[in-house]
């Protein structure tokens, strides 16, 4: 019967946490989506493609079909329609290497747009 008790404690109390926890994860939640929100009245943009703005960089090369594949290309292009980044596509590398034939690569950077929303995300 102790026993018992126990486990029937021991229950309780894992309820409890886990009753937190999902509260805590709804919270969470309602924020994320306040912040999405904001950012689309703000800028027009998702909290995804503010994420792919902070990470331009013009000496990074992504494979175009790997974009694609994760959702990040029809974001790019927004972004890019929306004076947020250029893009530059190619089926060479800068050297020259065409090793990738048939493959195309991508080169995004934050234009001058861009880098100002970067810049102020970056001071807070």
């Amino acid at each position: 019967m102790r026993a018992f008790l126990v486990i029937l404690a021991a229950l309780s109390l894992s309820q409890d946490v886990w009753s937190a926890e999902r509260d805590a994860n709804l919270q969470l939640a309602a924020h994320a989506q306040a912040l999405e929100s904001q950012s689309q009245a703000t800028l027009g943009i998702t909290l995804r493609e503010i994420s792919l703005l902070l990470q331009a960089d013009p000496h990074v090369f992504a494979r175009k079909e790997t974009l694609e594949q994760d959702g990040s290309w029809s974001l790019l292009k927004d972004l890019e329609v929306k004076g947020f980044v250029e893009i530059h596509e190619s089926h060479t590398l800068p050297d020259g290497d065409a090793k990738m034939l048939g493959v195309s690569v991508v080169q995004y950077r934050a234009s001058v747009k861009g880098r100002a929303v970067v810049a102020a995300i970056n001071t807070k």
